[in-house]
């Protein structure tokens, strides 16, 4: 007995509806859980002889190649504080010389191939629907984010190619089209600068910090965002607009500041602090800050700018900022300056958080009942347990 769901726009009916759907096919009215089974303990589409799943270790390197869309149904992401650390311990700290593996099992994962339809922008190409692992590929995405975030601050200071490469290579895991970003982020900072010109000639600061303000968050509640392409990882509906200001504050704070032609101002007697207000652009709304994604983004900072005071003091040769940058500069000459040995922490962070942390990709070949799954204890959908990463 099945009922096919292809169409996600009608995924979104209520328990009573499915269990209608399901008797009207020839069902015998019995609980919904019970006849989603494959016998005991088992999830239509996922076990059981009818189930046709294809399963391999994956990074999130390989993860990331495919957009990842999580259903409108799926609860919100709810990592917290201390679930973040133990990501970023599990993510920096160095595996003991006897350790088997330099990659760390995070668990399985669920998701089903499928294609966007017809007048969709990206018509006929394949996204990965997440029916399960959406709290880990949410929280590496917001990882990849605060790295971006801290090249951006660095390349400010030391402009170089290599720079330049590193958040492109983010942007890349971030964003399906990267172009379409800077071209969306450069209209916003060009009619940003505009609307601060007069308080900026004047030197008057205080109205300059409440214009920008006003302008920062761009990205309203279930909204999708408006340039081409979107993120490579679409989050459920409540998730969107917290998601897309932390994804996007980095790209909108590189063109405002070259929007705003810093150089020509200052000789021109501007007296406006130049970081402080990038730094208003990058610093999220206070909802956005309260929201999980924001605590989680900020544990992601705080750690991320630690490090890079850590990889300054070169007589700690065994914290733990010293072994990646190591790591970074095994196929290169020895690093000479500080700039440099921050470009190698940051790419060789980068590094781990997609090759390193891996998880056992499930993809679902099978027809399964996604709105019905979402309805089963979490612990009915199976996972791996190795790792001591949290699952979900």
């Amino acid at each position: 007995m099945s009922v096919r769901r292809d169409d996600l726009s009608q995924l979104l009916l209520d328990e009573d509806e499915w269990q209608s759907r399901l008797e009207d096919e020839g069902g015998d009215g019995s609980p919904l859980q019970a006849s989603l089974s494959n016998g005991a303990g088992g999830v239509v589409g996922l076990t059981g002889p009818n189930a046709h799943v294809e399963i391999e270790r994956r990074d999130f390197g390989a993860l990331l190649a495919t957009p990842i869309v999580v259903p409108a149904f799926q609860r919100a992401y709810c990592w917290d504080a201390l679930q973040a650390r133990r990501w970023w311990q599990d993510l920096s700290i160095p595996h003991p010389p006897a350790h088997h593996s330099e990659t760390h099992d995070t668990g399985g994962a669920y998701f089903v191939r499928r294609r966007w339809e017809s007048g969709h922008p990206a018509e006929g190409r394949c996204y990965q629907l997440c029916v399960d692992g959406q709290q880990r590929v949410t929280t590496t995405s917001l990882l990849l984010a605060a790295l971006r975030d801290a090249a951006v601050r660095e390349s400010r200071s030391c402009i170089s190619e290599g720079w330049t490469a590193l958040v492109r290579s983010l942007h890349d895991c971030l964003f399906v089209d990267p172009l379409g970003l800077e071209e969306w982020a450069g209209e916003w900072a060009r009619d940003t600068a505009t609307a601060l010109e007069s308080s900026l000639a004047a030197g008057d600061e205080g109205t300059a910090r409440r214009e920008l303000l006003a302008r920062c968050a761009v990205h309203q509640l279930g909204a999708l965002p408006t340039f081409a392409g979107g993120t490579v990882l679409q989050p459920t509906f409540m998730d969107r607009a917290a998601f897309y200001e932390l994804l996007t504050a980095g790209a909108r704070s590189t063109s405002l500041h070259r929007a705003l032609n810093f150089g020509q101002a200052a000789a021109e007697g501007q007296r406006l602090p130049v970081d402080a207000l990038l730094a208003l652009v990058t610093t999220p709304p206070p909802t956005v800050a309260s929201s999980h994604q924001g605590v989680v983004k900020a544990v992601f900072d705080e750690e991320i700018a630690a490090m890079l005071r850590a990889c300054d003091n070169e007589s700690a040769t065994s914290n733990a900022a010293e072994v990646v940058i190591s790591e970074a500069a095994a196929s290169t000459a020895a690093p000479s300056s500080p700039a440099a040995r921050r470009l190698l922490l940051l790419g060789g962070l980068m590094r781990r958080a997609l090759g390193r942390m891996t998880l056992l990709h499930h993809e679902v070949l099978s027809e399964v009942h996604l709105q019905a799954i979402s309805w089963l204890c979490p612990q009915e959908i199976p996972h791996e347990t190795h790792g001591s990463a949290l699952k979900r």
